[in-house]
């Protein structure tokens, strides 16, 4: 026969059904509290106009220091040169005109006690050179001719390929300097210039097309054709020499 629970035995019972886990508490996210609003950012207090005689006065100031800028760089060019000044230009690419047939590169004929006189390749290293006392007139026609005509010793190197490397130029001076002197001057600054360099033999080069500018003149040997005219050639400046079809190699002076 079961025994009847006590009592106390059902108010055990009963605990332990309450101890059964309790449901898990719903999280509730905090609300956040709304952003402060930045205040308006303060307006700047208009600017003063300036009256009608104010605006006219710096006009007319600004006008003035143009002038007197103007006036300065005429009495004392930007590029003035001084006499025996060096300027080196490394690496110096020429380019062709638009629709020219001109080649990339020319040969130039060695001849002695002429234009090409000094030309040709070193003996100990695959580089050729050309080297000249050459003077350069200015663009500006109307100036004095004798003051704008400026003498220089010039020499350009190239690789076997006819590749520029480097052009040296030493300025000699000007004809309005007593242009006898100034041609002498320049031609020892030439020797001196191809003292530095190994024996040169005499011999054909072949240049590639490349310009430089020195003084605000130009050096080089350019493109001067005319494709709209089917006219080919191409100029070695500053000594005016020309070449034409079918670039053999000699030139017009």
């Amino acid at each position: 026969m079961a025994k009847k629970k006590t009592p106390a035995k059902k108010a055990t019972q009963k605990a332990k059904v309450a101890k059964k886990k309790a449901p898990a508490k719903k999280k509730v996210a905090k609300k956040k509290a709304p952003a402060k609003k930045k205040a308006p950012a303060k307006k700047k207090a208009p600017a003063k106009k300036k009256t009608t005689r104010e605006a006219l006065t710096q006009e007319m100031a600004a006008i003035k220091k143009r002038a007197l800028k103007k006036a300065e760089a005429k009495k004392r060019p930007a590029q003035e040169p001084t006499i025996g000044e060096f300027v080196s230009v490394v690496d110096a690419m020429g380019s062709r005109r638009p629709g020219s047939k001109v080649p990339a590169g020319i040969p130039i004929a060695r001849e002695a006690g002429f234009h090409t006189d000094q030309i040709g390749a070193l003996t100990d290293r695959e580089e050729q050179v050309m080297a000249f006392v050459v003077a350069s007139l200015s663009p500006d026609r109307a100036a004095d001719w004798k003051d704008q005509k400026w003498w220089y010793a010039v020499l350009h190197r190239f690789d076997s390929m006819g590749i520029h490397l480097e052009t040296v130029a030493r300025f000699a001076g000007r004809t309005s300097d007593g242009e006898a002197l100034v041609v002498q001057r320049a031609k020892t600054y030439l020797a001196g210039l191809l003292g530095k360099l190994p024996p040169i033999q005499p011999q054909v080069v072949f240049a590639g097309l490349f310009s430089v500018e020195i003084h605000g003149r130009l050096f080089g040997l350019v493109d001067a054709s005319e494709p709209e005219e089917d006219y080919e050639r191409i100029d070695l400046l500053p000594n005016d020499l020309g070449f034409f079809p079918p670039y053999d190699g000699s030139y017009d002076t």
